[in-house]
């Protein structure tokens, strides 16, 4: 049976996935869970829905997400917490260096996507205004846009009939159709705000916790490390 928590030194909303029901301690919701759902205690990551059997686990999980970001891409400025998934993500950039990438508004090309992408969004925005969701390239018409889809139909040939997204799996299509229902099946149980998804009842969630984490050079304070790092690079960069 899978719970939810929230940050490890806030522990105001302990709550059994299974009814919802919320508790004080970690032990009762232990005994919770085998007396009326006769199910062992699976804790699980608000952030990334990773699971562990133990509180300590996922406390030392979690920190994960709020730890400094320490290195970044120097090609697209994306940063990494470990040096390794900088250098496994820098490779996507050797490979788009081998072939340029010509503007579809103007003579200039570009070896970097990355490049091209900025490069219309910031010279030819007016003739750009149709984006592919997949890789963000820009177009002038709805038309061109629908004949560059079909370069995407190899890896993503499952294709939503409510906005003509393409997905890699049917079960990554079934969850993003889930988005164009009205229903809303998971409701916080803090406020009973409804979501359609449950990611996004976790993600909500954040908001009810009493602890922040505040910016050192100005004193905003944020729910998330990840809100405190865009924050960050958007005004103390």
């Amino acid at each position: 049976m899978k719970a939810q928590q929230h940050k490890s030194t806030c522990t105001e909303f302990i709550f059994c996935g299974e009814c919802h029901q919320t508790f004080s301690k970690i032990s009762k919701l232990k005994k919770h869970s085998l007396e009326k759902h006769n199910k062992p205690l699976i804790l699980s990551c608000s952030v990334c829905q990773k699971e562990f059997r133990t509180k300590s686990k996922l406390e030392r999980h979690f920190a994960s997400h709020e730890s400094p970001v320490t290195h970044s891409c120097e090609d697209c400025g994306k940063t990494f917490k470990h040096k390794r998934d900088m250098e496994r993500h820098q490779e996507q950039h050797t490979e788009e260096k081998k072939t340029k990438l010509k503007c579809n508004f103007c003579p200039r090309e570009f070896y970097r996507k990355h490049d091209l992408d900025r490069h219309v969004e910031n010279i030819h925005p007016a003739k750009a205004p149709y984006r592919c969701e997949l890789c963000l390239a820009g177009f002038g018409s709805v038309e061109q846009l629908e004949k560059h889809l079909p370069e995407h139909a190899a890896t993503h040939p499952h294709i939503c009939w409510e906005c003509q997204r393409g997905f890699r799996t049917v079960q990554n299509l079934k969850r993003h159709l889930v988005l164009h229902s009205d229903e809303r099946p998971f409701s916080c149980p803090v406020c009973k705000r409804g979501f359609n998804r449950k990611y996004d009842m976790f993600q909500h969630m954040r908001i009810h916790r009493t602890e922040r984490v505040e910016c050192k050079l100005c004193d905003r304070k944020f729910v998330s490390g990840d809100g405190l790092r865009k924050h960050v690079r958007k005004k103390h960069s």
